[in-house]
């Protein structure tokens, strides 16, 4: 009841329409409003002449960049879709083509483009650059340290006297920001910035042996829990009201600069952290589940509040294991879903066997 909404896109003989875009809009199971963009495309010639890899070919001498992503610059492939010649609104015609995504390096840049899958022809280009207000909200790559390459999203900065530009692992319209807290326990006050200076996050740079690569798993696995919650349950962040999270990535507490251990935190500065240790017997804590797991007590902490002790903190931390394998499930499905913390060598609890992990499996029971 209230108010709901369906989206629908367009396909003529199995091939998605590019642009389509219709939307229905109910108010107490009644429609109130039909709005979008209806293609009226009939009769298309939907044979395909050239090769994917001829228009792949066509999009980088499109772009002309001197240097690709080699690795990554068709992902996940090329898809065949029908699309008109935005470059001349005026031609009405419509054609099939490949949609080629392509990631640039020199100079950077992130693209879909259209090539006409009969003649080579470009029949439009799209940045996958966004824009928001003075931040230059990026896609950036990047190689994580437990769950392989990744789009996360960035942000691009300029400097001061010339000095070259960076990019930071900020995400300013899901309010994700991901530090290095560089084995410091007062993470208000050590908080320093990750950079890349092209937006190519790999493992030669960050897979160190102070692993920084911790830090993009932190940041891709925020946007996930970010994204599921929103999602499935129609959530806005932790807080439902965009307050911005901050991760935490080496962190440690004075005379303690290593540790086993993540956690969620908020500050005196109205600040809501997870802090995430570089492991001493374990791995980094920043696995998927983990992450995942930690802001799931930022969601209890702005929804039921259970105080953090007895059976009511017993809940709380069922509560962010549940929500840990919904999320591995919904962003890493091959992923094992039952146990918490596989990724990292040290499981930590199992939710199919709770008692081979020293844990009870009812209630008042062994262990």
């Amino acid at each position: 009841m209230g108010h709901e909404f369906e989206r629908f896109d367009q396909y003529y003989k199995n091939i998605k329409i590019e642009h389509s875009d219709i939307r229905i809009h109910y108010l107490n199971n009644s429609v109130i409003a039909v709005y979008g963009e209806y293609i009226n495309a009939q009769n298309i010639d939907i044979s395909i002449i050239i090769s994917k890899e001829t228009a792949i070919q066509k999009a980088k001498n499109y772009i002309g960049a001197k240097q690709y992503f080699s690795e990554y610059e068709i992902l996940p492939n090329s898809e065949i879709v029908i699309c008109n010649n935005r470059f001349t609104p005026e031609d009405t015609l419509f054609a099939v083509a490949y949609k080629i995504t392509l990631y640039a390096l020199d100079p950077f840049g992130s693209y879909f483009i259209y090539v006409d899958a009969k003649n080579g022809n470009i029949l439009n280009k799209i940045s996958k650059i966004y824009y928001d207000g003075e931040k230059n909200r990026s896609i950036g790559v990047a190689d994580t340290r437990y769950s392989g390459t990744r789009n996360i999203i960035t942000t691009y900065k300029t400097r001061l006297f010339g000095l070259p530009p960076y990019y930071t692992l900020i995400d300013s319209i899901k309010k994700i920001e991901t530090y290095n807290l560089n084995k410091n326990g007062n993470p208000h006050f050590y908080q320093h910035q990750f950079e890349d200076n092209d937006n190519y996050w790999s493992s030669t740079e960050y897979h160190n042996n102070k692993k920084d690569d911790a830090a993009l798993d932190a940041h891709w696995g925020a946007m996930m829990t970010y994204d599921y919650f929103l999602e499935i349950h129609n959530r806005n962040g932790f807080s439902n009201n965009g307050k911005t999270l901050k991760n935490g990535v080496h962190w440690g507490s004075s005379g303690v600069y290593d540790c086993d251990q993540a956690g969620w935190f908020s500050d005196a500065y109205g600040d809501y952290w997870t802090i995430l240790c570089d492991g001493i017997q374990c791995d980094a804590y920043t696995a998927l589940d983990i992450i995942a797991h930690e802001i799931g007590h930022g969601v209890c902490q702005f929804s039921a509040n259970l105080v953090y002790q007895s059976e009511s903190g017993a809940i709380n931390e069922s509560l962010s294991d549940i929500w840990a394998a919904c999320i591995t499930h919904y962003a890493t499905p091959d992923k094992q879903i039952w146990l918490l913390g596989e990724d990292i060598g040290c499981i930590i609890r199992s939710m199919s066997n709770p008692k081979s992990y020293g844990q009870p499996d009812t209630y008042g029971g062994t262990n």
